[in-house]
């Protein structure tokens, strides 16, 4: 096979990853839903090169610059043994009014994002507070979904600090 039929079936591949939301394509499991670990404050990274710890298994916070709190889960696969990563859509909805952008002034209810999962280890949903503006005091929820099926929701409710 050729350098341009190699890239040719490279970018079929990838195509079919980018559609199916499979980076790797190794295994196209079915999820069927997740395992909740634990929810709560936490310390460590959002990422799953880095395992987080648990501080506090609470779903009311109180509202700081430094908080980190989540939820770590497991996916249930079918196969139960699949191997490999899962894209995951994310997202946080904040309390009313939301989250001010502070450059143009306007307040945003929910932030949408991706997640990588892979398939047989622990995966944090979670959000860090780094500024002043995202402490927003109410019900937080954190969401969780796989080719548009909620597989996990969330809800914190962060009180004022002080």
């Amino acid at each position: 096979m050729n350098l341009k039929s190699r890239l040719t079936a490279f970018a079929a591949v990838c195509g079919l990853c980018a559609a199916t939301n499979i980076v790797n394509a190794a295994d196209l499991a079915a999820i069927n839903g997740v395992n909740e670990i634990w929810s709560g404050r936490y310390e460590g990274r959002l990422d799953w090169t880095h395992q987080p710890r648990l501080l506090e298994q609470t779903n009311v916070l109180e509202g700081r610059i430094g908080t980190k709190f989540g939820v770590l889960f497991s996916l249930q696969t079918e196969p139960q043994d699949a191997s490999g990563i899962v894209r995951l859509q994310y997202k946080t909805i904040f309390p009313e009014p939301g989250l001010l952008n502070v450059r143009n002034g306007t307040y945003s209810r929910v932030i949408d994002g991706v997640t990588e999962c892979i398939l047989g280890k622990e995966c944090l949903a979670g959000y860090n507070i780094d500024t002043a503006a995202e402490v927003i005091p109410g019900e937080w929820s954190l969401v969780v979904s796989f080719r548009g099926k909620e597989l996990l929701t969330k809800k914190f409710v962060m009180k004022p600090s002080g």
